[in-house]
């Protein structure tokens, strides 16, 4: 989250409201289960000894937790440590920068298609994405066709601007069981490692997937360790197409490898997003380090709002007349009882497009 030029004026402003022990007794503090601490450096003159501390966080992405204390905390008194009021404002300056309010407009379209009743989704990418702490795995979950899978362009769009992006893609083939190469492979491909073992698709030996999953841990840890004077680029993993029935158990086993590396501060660079895959398959403490998004068919309400949200981003708020003759190209598809989510898309895809041509919503 901090960019390098933030390091210099951050440490200056950190000596000026500590000296060296003031400093130490201010980190033994238990900031609500954040315990600085454990991030500074020993053997380290002062102020080196700060800057090394900074780093510390940056790399294992505590940072904005710390401009959070700093920005909160009500300043020294005559019995405790704590920022003077310029340290205060620089880091609530730092950390409005870096963590910006959601748009507060969401995209009508994404990769070119509409993107509709997934506000729960947008809201939770967009969190998940500022997340410097914990919860750096987010789960798609919902009924086959509701749009999971969708999800994939909104994470892949969002990425661009903020992390290099893996997507595995487990139902691009539907022959035979997953094999353990498909999930390697992508990985180690955009890593660039070399692969000892060369991994029979047919074969599901447990030695092999733990092979393949310290292989992926070792390489994303490289990774980490080769970035200098800054934090690690963090990378986006997305699997997509867990709940299919070729995913067997020594996938999901690779999986709950790469999200224990995560819970374990083995891969502090690392951001999951699991498509399909079930809550309870998650053991331990990992679902405290999960959001969650359901998907789920629209209702008449989602797509009135979209259409209105079209409207806008065309500058035209709509008049209810106008939403009346649209929405009456698509309330027939809407009211079919019991609809077959496979079967839901097209049809109101297709009606969709007649109604932004009727509207004169065209991009």
């Amino acid at each position: 989250m901090l960019a390098p030029q933030d390091i210099k004026p951050l440490v200056e402003k950190i000596c000026e409201s500590f000296d060296e022990g003031l400093f130490d007794n201010f980190l033994m503090t238990d900031f609500d289960g954040l315990q600085l601490n454990d991030y500074a450096p020993s053997g380290l003159a002062w102020p080196i000894r700060a800057v090394g501390f900074i780093k510390q966080l940056i790399t294992r992405q505590r940072d904005a937790a710390f401009l959070e204390v700093l920005a909160k905390h009500s300043g020294p008194t005559d019995l405790f440590p704590g920022p003077k009021t310029e340290l205060r404002e620089f880091a609530a300056v730092l950390l409005a920068a870096a963590l910006p309010p959601p748009a507060n407009r969401r995209p009508c379209f994404v990769g070119g298609r509409p993107f509709i009743n997934r506000d729960s989704l947008w809201k939770e990418v967009g969190a998940f994405s500022n997340n410097q702490g914990a919860q750096r795995i987010l789960l798609v979950d919902g009924e086959p066709g509701s749009g999971k899978s969708y999800s994939a362009l909104l994470v892949s769009q969002m990425c661009r601007t903020q992390a290099r992006y893996i997507r595995i893609d487990l139902g691009r083939s539907t022959v035979g069981e997953a094999g353990i190469g498909e999930f390697v492979l992508p990985i180690a491909t955009r890593l660039e490692l070399t692969l000892k073992q060369k991994f029979d698709d047919l074969a599901q030996e447990a030695r092999d997937v733990l092979r393949a999953g310290e292989l992926i841990v070792a390489g994303l840890q490289q990774l980490e360790h080769q970035s200098i004077g800054g934090p690690a680029e963090p990378w986006w993993i997305l699997v997509d197409g867990l709940n299919l029935p070729r995913v067997g158990a020594a996938i999901v086993d690779l999986v709950l490898r790469l999200a224990q590396a995560i819970d374990q501060g083995e891969c502090n660079n690392i951001w999951l997003v699991l498509i399909g895959l079930k809550p309870e398959r998650l053991t331990g403490a990992l679902p405290q380090l999960v959001r969650i998004d359901h998907s789920t068919l629209p209702a008449p309400d989602h797509l009135k709002e979209w259409i209105q949200r079209l409207g806008l981003e065309h500058d035209k708020e709509l008049e209810d007349q106008q939403l009346a003759q649209a929405l009456g190209i698509l309330m027939p598809l809407m009211n079919v009882p019991n609809p077959q989510a496979r079967l839901f898309w097209p049809p109101v895809l297709t009606a969709l497009a007649d109604a932004r041509t009727q509207l004169g919503l065209i991009p």
